[in-house]
């Protein structure tokens, strides 16, 4: 009787640690995969109001030449660490 009741609290130590782990693993990736959509979201939303602030209301008006507008870009693109496509 002591030796079927230990095999089966053996048993269920291993199957709770094993759902345990598959829990903190799943959750772990997910919260982590969640950090870096918000961070670069953040980022891009950053770098592009700044340029449509600043940048593109000057193009439009013919004050500054496309050539400045992609020199401008790219020091922005440095800046914040963040990739601009023109």
């Amino acid at each position: 009787m002591k030796n079927t009741l230990y095999i089966k609290m053996i048993f269920l130590y291993l199957v709770f640690g094993l759902v345990s782990f598959l829990s903190i693993a799943s959750l772990g990736s997910y919260l982590a995969q969640q950090h870096v959509v918000k961070e670069t979201a953040e980022k891009l939303y950053k770098e592009a109001n700044y340029i449509a602030s600043n940048y593109a209301v000057q193009y439009a008006q013919n004050q500054i030449t496309l050539r400045d507008v992609q020199a401008q870009l790219d020091a922005i693109d440095i800046y914040l660490d963040s990739n601009a496509e023109v």
